[in-house]
């Protein structure tokens, strides 16, 4: 059985758009955290962490660091 596909999103603030980060990404479930950088263990992060098996697909579109 082929695993699944997660995505995972954190945004830091009410600016910056949910939808957009995972735009043109297909899914099957998507964790989202609205947090700043500064929390260690966003919740959605450690509920995807938790379900998340050998098989399944975890697609990076981009990755950002800010300083």
């Amino acid at each position: 059985m082929p695993g699944h596909r997660m995505g995972y999103v954190r945004i830091s603030n009410g600016d910056q758009h949910l939808a957009r980060q995972l735009e043109g990404v297909a899914v099957d479930r998507a964790f989202t955290d609205t947090a700043s950088g500064k929390d260690a263990q966003p919740p959605q992060l450690e509920q995807l962490l938790a379900v998340v098996h050998e098989g399944d697909t975890l697609p990076i579109p981009a990755l950002f660091a800010h300083n």
